[in-house]
């Protein structure tokens, strides 16, 4: 990532990008073995719980910068691949 002071915005390649998309989605399987929770997609019941937090904010982070995930909960995400 750079900043253009011409244009007086920062500058992301789609290769940075691609990598911080891994590395979100690698934190959130590794949560997800951490908390024994299955790494395909499920169905939440009940009330939401920390790992439900914390994937969203991850989700979250990636929206920030521009990241799409196809979904705003972590329980939509398959990460078995």
């Amino acid at each position: 990532m750079q900043y253009s002071g011409i244009h007086k915005k920062f500058i992301i390649s789609e290769k940075e990008l691609e990598m911080a998309y891994e590395n979100l989605k690698w934190a959130m399987k590794k949560a997800r073995e951490i908390a024994n929770v299955p790494l395909q997609k499920r169905k939440r019941e009940g009330m939401l719980e920390d790992i439900d937090h914390l994937e969203r904010a991850i989700i979250e982070a990636g929206k920030s910068i521009g990241i799409n995930f196809g979904a705003d909960w972590g329980a939509d995400i398959d990460l078995s691949e």
